[in-house]
């Protein structure tokens, strides 16, 4: 016998950050001996797979078999083998994506790892759904076909994973969202079906409250909300008595235009202030619209933000005033800000720019150069 000890191979690449995850790896190195193939726990198997694939052209490759089908893996516990299950899809997507290649297992042998992989799935759904919330599971994009169905069969089967989670409860789907490796994923995910009435499951609170997890999660919802139901969705949330910085939040997640500014600044000027100094500005302001933003963000001490939109403005032919582009530039030298927001190469462009002006206040222009 040999120590069966696992190593990355039998431990999902990214099982998440929850809680049972260091507690369950170290319990994993002192498991109990079992029987082994060398090649099950030889570093080629660690490393890629390598030990299933060379089992496939070997003896070995019965009692490897076996051994995945013996009582003594089936009796592990669901977190204990779900690595070594996640293991097993992989290696068998990759050789039925590559079934030609001269290193690939013969279908019949895919067809019973197939089988025993089918026997070690975890029952419950906060372990199994785990990979389907995984980007760096190749499973959810190296699927052999068409990736377009593949892709429509994978957002099915997420959808399926969240009704699951919240017919049990919703705090089954939270402590989920804790241990997934995209939280994102889980949020985004969540929207793609309008059965029930879920925006209160993560908005207000998490939207700055909680575990980074719970954040992430929390503006995957919004923005899949948002992709289905526009504006239409977000006027019928009811965010009049929420805290302003949850309203703020909100809207930095919404796309950078007019329609959003001007629901955001019904909120007060309590949201407002909140709302522009942390917002990434997006270049794809429509052009009618770039002085407006440019004077925003100048009003909320952002001038090297409004430099660049009007950079912008300037490179598309759209005419800036001078007094607009002027101000900018004294903000940006009299205030502490970070210039982070604009290359330098395009504070050059807006000052030849501004020296080609005559109607350019010659002291400014001198304070600025």
């Amino acid at each position: 016998t040999m120590a069966f000890i696992v190593s990355r191979t039998l431990v999902a690449p990214r099982l998440g950050s929850g809680p049972f995850i260091c507690r369950h790896r170290k319990a994993l190195l002192f498991h109990r001996p079992l029987h082994i193939s060398p090649y099950l726990h030889s570093e080629r198997f660690t490393d890629t797979g390598g030990g299933l694939d060379q089992c496939c052209l070997n003896p070995q490759w019965e009692a490897t078999a076996e051994l995945l089908d013996s009582e003594q893996i089936a009796n592990m516990a669901e977190r204990e083998r779900y690595g070594l299950w996640r293991r097993l899809e992989q290696t068998i997507c990759r050789h039925r994506q590559f079934s030609d290649a001269a290193w690939a297992m013969r279908p019949e042998q895919l067809d019973r790892l197939s089988v025993i992989s089918g026997k070690l799935t975890p029952p419950s759904p906060q372990i199994r759904c785990l990979s389907l919330f995984d980007p760096d599971d190749s499973t959810n994009h190296d699927a052999p076909g068409d990736w377009r169905a593949h892709a429509a069969g994978l957002a099915i089967q997420r959808q399926d994973a969240i009704r699951e989670l919240l017919a049990i409860g919703n705090e089954t789907l939270l402590t989920f969202v804790s241990e997934v490796a995209s939280p994102y994923l889980v949020g985004s995910s969540w929207d793609e079906f309008n059965d029930r009435c879920d925006d209160g499951v993560l908005l207000p609170h998490f939207l700055i409250a909680g575990s980074e997890a719970m954040q992430h999660a929390a503006r995957g919802y919004v923005q899949g909300r948002f992709s289905t139901g526009g504006w239409q969705w977000l006027d019928s949330l009811s965010w009049a008595d929420w805290h302003p910085a949850e309203v703020a939040r909100l809207f930095t997640y919404l796309p950078f235009t007019p329609d959003a500014w001007t629901r955001m600044e019904a909120g007060g000027q309590s949201v407002s202030k909140q709302y522009w100094p942390a917002i990434k500005v997006w270049l794809n302001v429509e052009p009618e619209h770039t002085v407006e933003c440019a004077l925003k963000l100048l009003e909320n001490d952002r001038p090297f933000a409004a430099l660049r939109l009007l950079h912008r403005a300037t490179r598309n032919k759209k005419q800036v005033p001078t007094d607009v582009l002027t101000r900018a530039f004294r903000d940006a030298i009299q205030k502490e800000t970070s210039v982070s927001d604009i290359a330098l190469y395009e504070l050059g462009e807006l000052i030849q720019q501004l020296q080609g002006r005559t109607d350019a206040d010659p002291g400014a222009l001198c304070q600025i150069e």
